[in-house]
C-alpha cells in the first residue's frame, strides 16, 4: 500500500521542486510593469504643462494718491480667451485690501461688483455675453484704495502689490503712479513729467511690487497703518506646479513598480536555484517560484493576530481665488 503523504511533506524542498511550473504569469506581469514603467518615464520627462484658459494682452494700472492718503486706482484689462470649451464669462480681479470701495459707474465692458472672502478682496467683472476661444474682451474699473499708507514718525510710504495671476500670464502691463513734487524716492523703471512707470510682462504667478516714499508732511491729516511682508506662497506658477505635480506622481508610481518587479524577479531566481534572495520572518518568500509555504504560515500566524484601529485624516485646502480665471492679491492678516 503507497504510503499516504503528510501536510509536513508538502513543507519538504523535494516536494515542492516536483510540482513546481514556470511562473508564466508573473512573467506576463513582468513585461507588464516593464512597458508601465516606460510609458511613466516618457510622461514625466515629455509631459508639458497645461495651456492656460486665457491671456492677458494689455494690464494697466493707473494709480493717483489723494490729500487722504488713499489711493483712487483705474485697472483696464483687454483680454483674450484660450479655453475652446469653457468660455469666459467673468474674472475676479485681486485687490489690495478690503478697505476699498467701487466708483459707481465706473465699470465698462461688464458689469463691477465688490467681494471680500476669507481674507482675499476682488472686483468681480460680469461680461454680457460669453467670450470663445479667440475672442477679446476689453474692461475696466476704478475703485479707492485705503490703509496703503506707511511710515514711522514723519516718513510715509506706500506699497502696493496689483492683484497678479496665478494661471494667466500677462503679455504687457503698464503700472503708473502720478508724479508729485513730493515725491522722493520710488522703485519704478521709468520717470516723465506725469508718470513713475512699471512696464513689462508677467509670467502665471509673477507680480510686481510698487514703493513710493514722500517727505516728510506729505499727508499730515492721513492715518498709517502697520506694514506687513508680501508672503511668496501667494504667488505661484499654476500650470508648472500642475506640470511638476504630474512629474512627481508619474516617478513615484514608476519607483513602485520596482517593488513588484523585484518580487517577480525574487520567484524567478527560486524557480532556478530554490530560493530567492527576499526573506522575511527568518523565511526565504519564494522556493523554487511559488510561495513558500513556511514562509505562508509565518505570514497567515502574523495576520492573525493583528488587530483594529482608529484612524484619523484631515485636508486643509486653501483657494487664492477660486478659479482659473481669477487673479489673486494680498491676504489681509488676522481677518476673515
Amino acid at each position: 500500500m503507497a504510503k499516504k503523504k503528510t501536510a509536513e511533506d508538502k513543507f519538504s524542498p523535494e516536494y515542492i521542486r516536483k510540482h513546481r511550473t514556470f511562473p508564466a504569469l508573473k512573467t506576463f506581469l513582468l513585461v507588464l510593469c516593464i512597458a508601465a514603467q516606460i510609458v511613466l518615464i516618457c510622461l514625466a520627462i515629455f509631459a508639458k504643462a497645461p495651456a492656460p484658459q486665457d491671456e492677458i494682452d494689455s494690464y494697466t494700472v493707473t494709480v493717483e494718491p489723494l490729500e487722504n492718503g488713499s489711493l483712487d486706482i483705474t485697472y483696464e484689462f483687454v483680454w483674450t480667451a484660450l479655453d475652446e470649451e469653457e468660455p469666459l464669462t467673468w474674472v475676479e480681479i485681486g485687490i489690495a485690501n478690503s478697505n476699498f470701495s467701487l466708483y459707481a459707474n465706473s465699470a465698462r465692458g461688464g458689469t463691477a461688483t465688490r467681494d471680500v472672502y476669507d481674507g482675499y478682496c476682488y472686483v468681480r467683472m460680469d461680461f454680457p455675453r460669453a467670450y470663445t476661444s479667440g475672442d477679446k474682451v476689453q474692461f475696466s474699473f476704478k475703485i479707492n484704495q485705503r490703509d496703503l499708507l506707511h511710515g514711522e514718525g514723519k516718513e510715509r510710504y506706500f506699497y502696493f502689490v496689483p492683484g497678479w495671476f496665478n494661471a494667466t500670464p500677462v503679455e504687457q502691463y503698464t503700472f503708473r503712479w502720478k508724479v508729485s513734487p513730493d515725491i522722493t524716492a520710488s522703485n519704478a523703471q521709468n520717470n516723465d513729467t506725469r508718470w513713475h512707470t512699471w512696464q513689462g510682462s508677467l509670467d502665471c504667478g509673477e507680480y510686481v511690487p510698487i514703493e513710493v516714499h514722500y517727505r516728510e508732511g506729505s499727508f499730515p491729516t492721513a492715518e498709517t497703518v502697520e506694514f506687513y511682508p508680501f508672503d511668496d506662497d501667494d504667488a505661484y506658477n499654476e500650470l508648472q506646479n500642475t506640470l511638476w505635480g504630474t512629474r512627481i506622481m508619474a516617478i513615484l508610481f514608476a519607483a513602485l513598480l520596482i517593488i513588484a518587479e523585484v518580487y517577480i524577479v525574487d520567484s524567478y531566481v527560486s524557480y532556478h536555484r530554490g530560493r530567492g534572495f527576499i526573506r522575511s520572518g527568518g523565511y526565504h518568500v519564494h522556493h523554487y517560484g511559488r510561495v513558500n509555504p513556511r514562509y505562508r504560515a509565518y505570514r497567515d500566524a502574523q495576520n492573525s493576530r493583528g488587530g483594529g484601529g482608529r484612524g484619523c485624516a484631515c485636508a486643509c485646502a486653501c483657494a487664492c481665488a477660486g478659479g482659473g480665471r481669477a487673479g489673486c492679491s494680498r491676504k489681509e492678516p488676522n481677518k476673515q
